[in-house]
């Protein structure tokens, strides 16, 4: 069993598959549409989440009024290098 797991794992998925793929080139990821369309779309990082927060908190900026005493406000920043030491 070792033995087999070995000469899968090593020439198998660590050589022939990647060269087949670099052989496939941009076909290798090639979906039909049909199937694309069933197919649920899934993000493992979570990157629709992150875009849909960070609209939402762009749309919330700018709808409220500046706070002068904001430090989050870009306008009220101190450049790093005028600031005293």
């Amino acid at each position: 069993m070792g033995v087999a797991v070995a000469v899968d794992a090593t020439p198998v998925r660590c050589l022939l598959v990647p060269a087949v793929m670099t052989l496939l080139g941009r076909s290798n990821w090639w979906f039909p549409r049909w199937l694309d369309r069933i197919v649920p779309n899934f993000s493992i990082e979570g990157d629709e989440w992150f875009r849909a927060r960070d609209e939402a908190e762009r749309r919330e900026r700018a709808a409220a009024p500046a706070d002068p005493a904001d430090p989050a406000d870009p306008a009220q920043r101190v450049p790093d290098d005028t600031v005293p030491t």
